[in-house]
């Protein structure tokens, strides 16, 4: 298969995947978006407002809403900046922390669920062979090394 075609029909997997994934989630659960602003606190640690804006990509007024609704339901919590005290840092409280552990946990379960019913043994064996290569997909790039010859023959 092309490898533009494999790209289409792997994209077109994993987002049928998420969808799955995300179609189990109960009714009145935070949404995916709070979701994924509560895992990049747990990644990264604490973030200004305007940081975690900027790396979802979104304008600080678009987030504004989402914020108020997790520190209300006591997922994330104020800080004072220590080096601005015009600033306030968001952090991941421990109910934020149970929230993304029983949703990660939910997600196992169901994908588990799903493998055992949809594949044979071979299959989920032939599916575990080819997560190290996924993983590899998602790996970001590595910068070329200062003198790299590779790079400057494949120049015209």
């Amino acid at each position: 298969m092309p490898s533009a075609d494999l790209a289409a029909r792997l994209a077109t997997s994993l987002s049928q995947l998420h969808r799955v994934l995300r179609a189990g989630m109960a009714d009145g659960a935070v949404s995916p978006a709070a979701l994924s602003l509560l895992a990049r606190l747990r990644r990264d640690g604490a973030a200004s407002p305007s940081q975690l804006a900027a790396a979802a990509g979104v304008k600080l007024q678009s987030l504004t809403r989402l914020l108020a609704t997790l520190e209300s339901a006591g997922y994330i919590n104020r800080l004072a900046h220590p080096d601005d005290a015009r600033q306030t840092l968001l952090s991941l409280t421990t109910p934020g922390r149970a929230l993304l552990k029983n949703e990660a946990r939910r997600r196992q379960q169901l994908l588990s669920r799903l493998m055992v019913a949809r594949l044979n043994p071979d299959e989920r064996d032939l599916l575990a062979q080819a997560l190290p290569l996924l993983d590899r997909i998602c790996q970001p790039p590595a910068a070329a090394p200062q003198g790299d010859t590779a790079s400057r023959r494949a120049q015209p």
